[in-house]
């Protein structure tokens, strides 16, 4: 999705069947960039973390400066088999 959200968010919506017309998949980039979730109080779960923010940054790996080594290879390991459960590859970032 980094590399060209355009794209995958086309090829969702046409999985999925919803509208694929340049104005809809427009809206819908502009509505899942990080900075316009960050401050969208419905994306941020502020209703729960009102003195801390649920998204921090949105930089792969940065669960690093959150999390213990052996945390992040828990979550990790988590991640892996529920993935393997649906036949999704996954490259980690541990």
């Amino acid at each position: 999705m980094i590399e060209d959200l355009s794209r995958e968010i086309s090829r969702i919506a046409r999985f999925v069947g919803a509208d694929t017309s340049k104005d809809n998949i427009a809206r819908v980039e502009e509505k899942t960039q990080f900075s316009y979730m960050k401050k969208d109080k419905t994306c941020n779960y502020f209703h729960h973390y009102q003195h801390d923010l649920f998204l921090r940054n949105g930089k792969v790996g940065s669960w690093r400066k959150f999390l213990t080594e052996e945390q992040g290879k828990d979550m990790l390991e988590t991640e892996r088999r529920v993935y393997e459960k649906f036949g999704i590859s996954v490259n980690s970032c541990m």
